[in-house]
């Protein structure tokens, strides 16, 4: 439902990995992606919520951050649209803060920078359950008392807490809370020696302004936001020049900050039991240096497997089902154009993509997994070992490990490397991470390469780590070259939270699998289903050759000319003009690659299903009966789309996040270079 122009406009905030996508996805019933590591949510996203009363909601979920000074440009998105919305810029009725129940110094450490806004807040103290588990006892009533502000026990993965989350927001907007009570709070008697003290130099007055606190806190940019005391109509304005100029010290107010967070969880916390070693034991072997890369290469292996074996059942089940499909329009429509468009260009083209829904579906399984349990932080700390060296930083794990799914929303999530160079870096390498959309092509050339046999799955399974770890390789020493050369500097330090691990949410792994699913089959029906129908087209006119075979009648059709065209430069590859003008098709999308070979076989009459199409590849000659797919093509195709930038959609990725069309461009040409000299070089050292 669309929020009305009255709707309430609600900013969903919080740290890190708290549980505000999830919170999110409960009000508004959205499906926007969640895991287990700080860092997913990199953009604003707005969903509409309906109260118990029928209001329309707006919410606007931030991304995480730690505190009003930004670090990277997903905290300065959230940053400034806090900003702006406080100030009366962009209109805010309410601040929905998250906090980690588990985790409060970080929660309460935004929440103070939050409070200095002067504007209503309602505090939600998410994953409850977990708190429970670890013995952790929160005085809620305490909390609100010292606060003066809503606060909401809630556990948002189990529903736990929606309720009154929406009841709340169906209330009268709470009153902003009254900085002089809240910056009262102090330590327990006999806590202080404890505590950093707190010398006359170093302390700030006890109740100093909180729009000159909140100055003090931003950094130049986003004081800038802050309008001029002249400004009416907002809440909160830029202090005086007198008061600006006070000498307050980063120490300070560091120090100011940390007396009042300390001060805070110890006045709400009743009992804090122990906390379970588990996570602890466990990372002693996952985040060790010899036995870590065991677990992880481990992991890796299981998973490629499981392409090969576990997903060969319902591959077979589609191709039958297309089969029988391809048999049943043949028993109905006569010989003709229409019956050879949907055979040959139609079910040939879609079917032959969508058997490989099962190894997609599986892939992203693993995947979902390693992210909602928390190993995919530990395996971002094991790769920052290496990282490092070659000038990347730790944090460039993460996009590089989501570009295997897509390069997309891995070139979006280095919006949370701070530094400008080191997210350049990354995104320049990020498309040499094999995506799934390589996996069809991958799957088809490997099955090629290694014939059916008592071992050929794990073979297969081998084969397919070697294309994954060739362009992660390539990936890491081009990272290192670029910041030798164009990108000169030395890479960031790493430091990432380690989240608690948890039972994946299987729901909410259900429902990516489901949405990624969706993604493919919707591509498949769309964009592939428009594409088939051009390469058929190409592949069956013009009809100018009486009595030709297939054969000759393909060789004389578009795209037979258009491959012919382009031949010449492809052939000291090793590759005929069918390859090239698959090669040029799958531009748009990879996967078509294989599409586009079943519709050129289709055509010539020699394949139906995939065992068809590699049938149909090892048959093919070139005119002096030399094959054409040997071993050594396969391995040189593999390498081309292991590198090529064979992506239209990464390409306008990389402008909207450069903001210029350099370095698309660079990208371009330099990846797609780069592949041909190197199976140039492969082709014609080990070729005939």
């Amino acid at each position: 439902m669309e929020p009305t122009a009255t709707a309430k406009r609600i900013l969903l905030v919080g740290v890190p990995n708290s549980g505000k996508t999830t919170l999110f996805n409960s009000l508004t019933g959205l499906r926007q992606k969640v895991a287990n590591y700080p860092g997913v949510t990199v953009e604003r996203k707005t969903g509409s919520c309906l109260t118990i009363h029928g209001d329309s909601i707006e919410i606007e979920d931030l991304p995480g951050l730690y505190s009003l000074h930004p670090q990277s440009p997903d905290e300065r998105i959230s940053v400034q649209t806090i900003l702006e919305g406080a100030c009366g810029k962009n209109r805010t009725d309410l601040l929905l803060v998250v906090a980690d129940a588990c985790n409060l110094e970080r929660s309460f450490s935004l929440l103070y920078g939050l409070l200095l806004l002067e504007i209503p807040l309602i505090l939600v103290l998410n994953m409850m359950d977990e708190a429970d588990t670890h013995h952790l006892h929160l005085d809620i009533e305490k909390l609100h008392h010292r606060l003066g502000i809503p606060v909401i026990p809630a556990a948002a993965a189990t529903g736990r807490g929606v309720r009154e989350i929406r009841i709340a927001l169906s209330s009268r907007i709470p009153t902003p809370p009254r900085w002089d009570e809240v910056s009262k709070l102090s330590l327990p008697q006999g806590e202080e020696s404890e505590q950093p003290h707190c010398e006359s130099d170093r302390c700030l007055p006890p109740l100093l302004s909180p729009r000159l606190l909140l100055w003090h806190h931003l950094s130049p940019s986003e004081r800038s936001i802050l309008p001029p005391a002249s400004t009416t109509g907002s809440s909160i304005v830029a202090p005086s020049l007198e008061a600006q100029q006070l000498p307050i010290s980063p120490e300070s107010l560091a120090l100011t900050r940390f007396r009042w967070v300390q001060a805070l969880i110890q006045e709400s916390t009743k009992s804090r039991g122990s906390l379970s070693l588990t996570t602890e034991k466990i990372d002693q072997w996952v985040t060790h240096p010899v036995w870590g890369w065991v677990f992880f290469f481990g992991l890796m292996i299981g998973m490629f497997y499981s392409l090969f074996s576990l997903a060969s059942y319902p591959m077979d089940w589609i191709e039958a089902g297309f089969a029988f499909l391809s048999s049943g329009v043949e028993s109905l429509l006569p010989e003709g154009n229409l019956r050879a468009l949907i055979t040959n260009g139609i079910i040939a083209g879609v079917g032959g993509i969508l058997v490989f829904l099962p190894q997609i579906l599986i892939l992203f399984l693993f995947i979902c997994l390693l992210e909602d349990t928390g190993y995919l932080a530990r395996a971002a700390i094991l790769m920052d070992r290496i990282l490092h060296r070659f000038g990347l930083p730790g944090k460039a794990f993460i996009p590089l490990l989501s570009s295997y799914a897509c390069a997309i929303p891995g070139i979006m999530a280095t919006r949370t490397i701070e530094d400008s160079k080191d997210r350049l870096n990354t995104i320049l390498v990020a498309p040499w991470m094999s995506c799934s959309a390589r996996l069809p092509v991958y799957t088809l050339l490997v099955a090629l390469l290694i014939p059916e046999g008592p071992w050929s799955s794990l073979t297969r399974a081998g084969a397919m780590i070697f294309l994954y770890a060739l362009g992660t390789g390539m990936a890491i020493l081009f990272a290192w070259l670029f910041r030798k050369t164009i990108l000169k500097g030395k890479s960031t330090s790493f430091i990432m939270e380690l989240p608690p691990y948890r039972m994946p949410a299987w729901r909410s792994v259900l429902q990516e699998i489901f949405h990624r699913g969706k993604l493919f089959v919707t591509n498949a029906g769309t964009v592939i289903l428009a594409l088939s129908i051009l390469i058929w087209f190409l592949t069956s006119y013009p009809q100018n050759v009486p009595h030709a075979t297939p054969t000759e009648q393909l060789k004389s059709s578009y795209a037979g000319q258009l491959g012919s065209w382009i031949e010449p430069s492809i052939k000291p590859l090793g590759y005929d003009w069918k390859i090239g003008v698959s090669l040029l098709s799958s531009f748009a999308a990879r996967e078509v690659f294989v599409s586009t070979m079943a519709i050129i076989y289709g055509v010539e009459g020699e394949t139906e299903n995939l065992e068809g199409i590699r049938q149909a590849l090892l048959q093919e000659k070139w005119e002096n009966g030399a094959m054409i797919f040997t071993p050594l093509v396969c391995l040189s195709l593999m390498i081309f789309y292991v590198f090529a930038m064979q992506c239209m959609s990464t390409i306008a990725v990389v402008k909207r996040e450069t903001n210029s069309w350099r370095w698309p461009l660079f990208q371009l040409f330099f990846m797609t270079a780069f592949a041909y000299l190197l199976c140039l070089i492969i082709y014609q050292i080990w070729g005939p």
